[in-house]
This record gives C-alpha cells, structure tokens and sequence, in this order.
C-alpha cells in the first residue's frame, strides 16, 4: 500500500473510532508494543513504530473491535478460552471494520489481496472469507 492510500487508511480508520465516540492515540514507542484497547477510557493505543508496520492497519480494527465488542479488557485473567474467544471476535470485527472500507472505496478484493492490503495475518484467512463470502464472489 502506498503512502497516500495508507494515510487515507488511517484517517478512515480514525474517523470510524471518532463516530462511535472512541479516542486514538497514536504513539512511537518500542518496536515490540503492537496497540491496545482500554476501555476503562474508550481509547485505542496504537504504535506506529510497530516492528511490523504493514500490520498496523490490522492491529487499530482490531483494537476497535475489542471496544465495539464491549470487551472489558480482564478476559486475558479469566481463562485461556475467554481470552482466545474475545481475540478471534475482535479479529472478526476488525475484518469487517476493513470490509468496510473497502465498501466505502469500491476496493475488489480477494481474500488473499484483502490480507495483504490491510495487514491481516495469513493465520486469519478463514476469517477473512467467511466475512467476505456473503457479500463477495471470488474463485477460491
């Protein structure tokens, strides 16, 4: 993804969080610290010195997702089940946060070009069709 697309990206992303009434904080921090949600504050955190920066766009949906989900943020304490369920939803929502944009720009994308485009981890393809198989026809 070039700069401008990128930059548009991010503002869309920024302005999807400003109309739910969620902060953004942008940071460069250590290259390890990816985002986080916090919702005590409704505010995403999100590094963009992350060691990975063609996921960042991933990681803020995601994040946004956590927040649109109502995750509370102790999840990760409760058990390994309830942590790993309330990740694979935020992944969900963060994907169709993204289908969104997509939408919005008339993007025609594959789901191997989706994950790509945005970031989104291999790992996650399934995810990725199963959000874009109601609306989307692909060859897989």
């Amino acid at each position: 993804m070039n700069e401008d697309n990128y930059d548009r990206l991010m503002t869309w992303l920024t302005n999807q969080a400003l109309d739910y009434k969620i902060g953004v904080e942008f940071f460069h921090g250590k290259p390890k610290f990816a985002a986080k949600a916090v919702p005590k504050y409704e505010l995403v955190i999100i590094n963009l010195n992350w060691r990975r920066p063609s996921e960042i766009p991933f990681m803020f949906a995601h994040e946004l997702g956590h927040l649109l989900n109502h995750d509370d943020g102790w999840r990760y304490n409760e058990s390994p089940t309830l942590h790993w369920q309330s990740e694979a939803h935020a992944n969900r929502t963060g994907i169709q946060i993204l289908w969104r944009y997509c939408q919005a720009n008339d993007l025609a994308l594959s789901p191997a070009q989706f994950c790509s485009t945005f970031g989104v981890p291999e790992a996650f393809l399934t995810a990725v069709v199963s959000v874009l198989r109601p609306t989307v026809k692909f060859n897989p």
